[in-house]
């Protein structure tokens, strides 16, 4: 395994980018999710119920054109910038819908970009970025009317008495 190729597509933009060069850092974490109840006797008694959301976390840097290392694309750290703020912004009642594709791991999840930091010292025509994703879950809501019961409870038909 010689180093990981990072991508990011926004499917409704039609924009997929890689990242030019390996993030130098990568960090995956999760947790459960534990409700409980608490007994006399035995004190709380926690259980799992689910999971949640896993996050990602990247370190890299961007360099600009001019640097004698190997690439995997020539995203400049300026439109880097710029898409990280549209993603963030999302335009829409919350942020955009990305997906996450890192070879060689288990990442492969739609995503959200929760955080970005860009840094821009030390000089030169690069940045160091730090991205911070969160897996997108979607949910379904449904709605029930309250006035249709399907609970109803149907009669039994009666065989009729016999007559004497």
């Amino acid at each position: 395994m010689d180093s990981y190729i990072m991508k990011i597509f926004d499917n409704k933009k039609g924009v997929a980018i890689t990242l030019p060069v390996t993030p130098n850092e990568m960090g995956l974490s999760g947790s459960a999710i534990e409700k409980g109840f608490d007994t006399i006797v035995g004190g709380e008694k926690p259980r799992p119920k689910g999971r949640s959301a896993y996050q990602h976390s990247f370190s890299g840097l961007i360099p600009d054109e001019g640097f004698n290392i190997p690439m995997y694309s020539d995203i400049t750290p300026f439109e880097f910038e710029e898409l990280l703020m549209d993603w963030v912004e999302g335009r829409g009642p919350y942020n955009k819908k990305l997906h996450l594709l890192v070879s060689e791991t288990t990442i492969n999840r739609m995503v959200y970009l929760k955080d970005f930091f860009v840094d821009y010292s030390g000089g030169g025509r690069m940045v160091r970025y730090t991205l911070d994703f969160v897996e997108w879950r979607d949910f379904d809501i449904k709605v029930y009317d309250a006035t249709k019961t399907s609970t109803e409870q149907k009669k039994r038909s009666t065989a009729p008495l016999p007559k004497t």
